[in-house]
């Protein structure tokens, strides 16, 4: 097991601190999390936001989400790479072998190959990329000294450091525009250039008696303008720039110090981070503390390798560690908030797992009740844990299934899991125990206790598994006051001085000591009534107000109108185990998470990734201390926290589309769908066999990338915006031939949406026989076919027309001919009846025996002979008609 070294300055505060302190806690990057390799040198932040970490084996992109690689050299085998620097569309990459340069918009690298007067290039190791105001990049190598290129006027110049064999360490522009080398193999460490003469010159640094002088790898200019060295033997070095006068920090052979410092950083005002083989140091310049963080493998929150190399802040605030064998380390901008104790075989711990109860005395102890391991006390100060647990040789704790907590003056009262009532005196440390006994009233009603509470008339009320009993201080016994049937978990009381006990199952019950009344409230439908049976905690607030936590969400109860109101809370968990209140502002603990909630506002949520123990609290284990310190209990450990440290990340993180997949299968560069970055793209083209395509995106904020909150639409398909938490992918199937928008915007850790959205226009092409070309060979076709068929219609149409012409002259001339013939037959039928009649008295008188003059006689003989005739004719057409109707029925 690892020696803890503990130093004490003053007595108060500690100069070097185990590597399981709280207040660092880092997140990992290595192979297995897709890392080329576990050796970083160089990390950098670039103009979008990326994250780039430069390894012995390749480029690293983080998006928050994914790692991507990228290889110098696809074909063959990959240089370290030990620098990186951004410039406007470029990253220059120093490797082992020179200097390549990133293309943005194609993700491509390519030799750099500017050469100088001389006909000199880069060939060496490049550790270093500075650039000056005047647009100078400044490269220092291990080999060929320094060299300086103008980025505009594309001109590259050599600064050879012969006494130093060409073998520089790093460069340094400082605030006044002032360029500084430092080497860490000759002498002497520090040159400056003297820009009049164009050359570097020696930069004599003068130390005190006892100080020390020592080559170095590192020079940092701090925010108040003061240099510092990082040396390779003689620990940490502040250098007047103008007098040389030089003044070490942390000598290794102090015992507190640091060997082969690699990096510095300035992490706050007056505090530097240091990266060394030692480990990482955050030093303080005024006070000269500082605090050790180094591997542990009994902390997995520590330092993944003590070998550190660069170190950057990124635009959060976060600081991003390299080390030689254990990849990235990655501390949030919110690390510290959370105070976190676990239990522990190698250190001074709580003695316990599962952390149900806290009680505060007046000393300021916190006393934590545990079901695995019994009553701690814990020292806020130098947060030291003192443990109770039963021992059948002395006086002690009687079970160490513990589970109720409540101060009286001295005494502590603790209830158990059947091991009865126990009181410990704070100030002798002697216990004593309360149990039950079969038929002696006065006695506890059971031998398992989860709720202790003092009122304010100091009386102590005591449950069991079922009931309730109160404390006789005269004849120190019990009176058994009440049979719930349920599991009482809290007991508190209002301000008009009713006591409410919270049960698992029973709901509410509500007793007036005065009036000696019950009332219990429990579920229904019925609106004001509660949401659930089973109460985990009730908080009397500041303003009197009464809220009530259950398993399925949080009440507010009115006394005025006697009923509760659900409050409703946009959280991952409705089960609310705990509440305490702080400046007006309940912090819940959930099943799934810490909640902070303000009437009014959104709640926030914060989980494991924010660092907590557990995101599963227990009923009724919260605490807010006197001084402020809220504690909460959960089922691996407990946390500790001011409210007023914890603080929203306001800062709104860009977002950006990240990568193309198609059926599933990622689109790289170079692809003739994805010619350059998307980020670069005015345009996607896609085609109508692409009809399953995917786009990924990213919300460049790393506090806690797993609480970024995403939305996307498609304009010209989707409506309105898709909300679809941390997921990062959009897919969309079957879209139609058309051009589309596609548009994402997000959040950070804490819910913030950024006023930046990502788009895209996207445009998805038909298949050749639905083109625009084909499309119009389709109209032409349509309006030909259209124009025949138009006059086939139109012949047709005529031609019918004709017809029906035609048919109705043939039947108009059917009805003249039957009108005519109708007329005909009746005015023959009108000349028949005369001629009839004029016959028949003929014949009569030709057939008289009258006798008649013969001239009379042939009269009558010619009128009979054409009466007969004029008949005839008359029959004959009667006949023909007939005949005629005939032929046409």
């Amino acid at each position: 097991m690892k020696k803890i070294i503990l130093a004490i300055i003053a007595g108060i505060i500690p100069l070097v601190l185990p590597a399981a302190s709280t207040d660092f806690w880092f997140r990992h990057f290595s192979v297995e999390d897709g890392l080329s390799s576990n050796s970083v040198r160089a990390i950098m932040q670039d103009k979008y936001g990326f994250m780039w970490l430069g390894t012995d084996d390749g480029l690293n992109r983080y998006d928050g989400t994914t790692i991507k690689v990228y290889n110098l050299n696809p074909q063959g085998s990959n240089d370290y790479i030990s620098s990186l620097y951004d410039t406007t569309d470029n990253i220059w990459v120093g490797t082992e072998g020179g200097v390549y340069i990133f293309d943005y918009e194609t993700e491509s690298f390519e030799l750099f190959k500017v050469l100088t007067a001389q006909g000199d290039s880069i060939k060496s190791n490049v550790n270093h990329i500075a650039e000056d105001r005047d647009g100078n990049l400044w490269f220092s190598t291990v080999g060929q000294g320094i060299f300086k290129y103008n980025i505009s006027k594309h001109y590259l110049e050599h600064y050879e450091f012969k006494d130093a064999n060409g073998l520089m360490a790093s460069v340094l522009v400082d605030s006044e525009n002032q360029i500084w080398a430092v080497t860490n193999w000759g002498s002497p460490t520090v040159s400056k250039l003297n820009k009049a003469e164009n050359k570097f010159e020696p930069f004599p640094i003068t130390y005190e008696a006892g100080q020390y002088d020592s080559n170095s790898l590192v020079m940092l200019e701090d925010s108040e303008h003061a240099l510092w060295l990082g040396t390779w033997e003689c620990g940490l070095q502040k250098i007047d720039r103008y007098t040389g006068k030089a003044i070490t920090y942390l000598h290794p052979s102090e015992g507190k110090g640091a060997t082969h410092i690699h990096s510095l950083m300035e992490y706050a005002p007056h505090q530097l981070l240091i990266g060394s083989d030692d480990g990482l140091l955050l030093f303080n310049t005024l006070t000269c503390e500082h605090q050790l963080f180094t591997e542990d493998e009994t902390t997995p929150y520590s330092l993944s390798n003590r070998f550190v190399y660069p170190i950057v802040k990124d635009r959060e605030g976060g600081i991003w560690v390299g080390t030689y064998y254990g990849g990235v380390n990655y501390l949030s901008p919110n690390t510290g908030q959370f105070e976190c104790f676990a239990h522990s075989r190698f250190y001074n711990s709580v003695n316990g797992t599962v952390i149900g109860r806290f009680c505060e005395d007046s000393s300021g102890y916190i006393w934590i009740a545990s079901d695995d391991g019994g009553l701690s006390r814990f020292a806020p100060k130098d947060k030291q844990f003192t443990h109770y647990m039963p021992d059948e040789h002395r006086n002690s704790l009687s079970y160490h299934n513990v589970h109720a907590l409540c101060m009286d003056d001295d005494d502590l009262w603790i209830g158990t899991y059947t091991g009865g009532v126990n009181v410990l005196n704070t100030k002798t440390g002697t216990f004593r125990v309360y149990t039950t006994k079969g038929g002696d009233l006065t006695t506890l009603d059971g031998t398992s206790s989860y709720a202790i509470f003092r009122d304010r008339e100091k009386r102590i009320w005591v449950t069991s598994m079922a009931g309730i009993n109160l404390y006789n201080r005269e004849e120190d016994n019990f009176i058994r006051v009440k049979d719930l049937e349920s599991l009482t978990i809290d007991i508190d009381q209002d301000a008009d001085g009713n006591i409410w006990f919270s049960t698992q199952g029973k709901g509410l019950f509500k007793y007036n000591p005065d009036k000696k009344t019950w009332k219990n409230y429990v579920y229904s439908n019925t609106p004001g009534a509660l949401v659930n049976d089973q109460v985990n905690c009730v908080l009397i607030d500041g303003n009197g107000n009464m809220w009530v936590g259950t398993m399925n969400g949080l009440c507010k109860y009115d006394a005025g109108e006697d009923r509760f109101e659900a409050i409703p809370l946009d959280i991952p968990s409705r089960n609310i185990c705990g509440i305490v209140e702080d400046q007006h502002v309940l912090w819940l603990t959930t099943t799934k998470g810490l909640v902070r909630y303000a009437p009014g506002e959104s709640c926030q949520v914060f989980t494991r990734s924010d660092g907590l123990q557990s995101e599963q609290f227990l009923p009724n284990a919260a605490l807010k201390a006197s001084d402020g310190k809220i504690y909460v209990g959960s089922v691996n450990g407990f946390n500790a926290f001011y409210p007023y440290q914890i603080k929203m990340n306001k800062v709104l993180p860009p977002v950006v589309i990240t990568g193309l997949e198609i059926f599933n299968k990622e689109i790289r560069i170079g692809d003739k769908k994805l010619p350059k970055a998307l980020n670069w793209m005015a345009e996607l083209d896609l085609s109508y066999k692409d009809h399953v395509f995917s786009l990924l995106y990213a919300s460049l904020s790393y506090c806690t990338p797993e609480k970024n909150q995403y939305a996307y639409k498609l304009e010209g398909f989707d409506k309105d915006w898709n909300y679809v938490g941390s997921q990062n992918k959009a897919t969309y199937t079957n879209l139609p031939a058309g051009t589309y928008v596609f548009k994402v915007k997000a959040t950070n850790n804490d819910g913030i949406w950024s006023n930046q959205e990502a788009s895209l226009k996207i445009t998805i092409h038909p298949p050749f026989y639905w083109s625009t070309a084909s499309k119009i060979l389709y109209f032409i076709w349509v309006c030909i076919a259209l124009t025949f068929f138009i006059r086939f219609l139109l012949k047709r149409t005529e031609k019918k027309h004709t017809a029906e012409i035609n048919q109705l002259n043939v039947s108009k001339e059917k009805e003249v001919h039957e009108a005519k013939i109708k007329f005909f037959t009746m005015i023959a039928h009108e000349i028949r009846t005369p001629v009839s009649l004029i016959i028949g008295p003929l014949e009569k008188i030709m057939k008289s025996s009258i006798p008649m003059p013969a001239v009379l006689r042939d009269d009558l003989n010619i009128i009979d002979r054409n009466s007969q005739r004029l008949l005839f004719l008359v029959n004959q057409l009667l006949d023909f008609r007939k005949v005629e109707q005939e032929g046409i029925t």
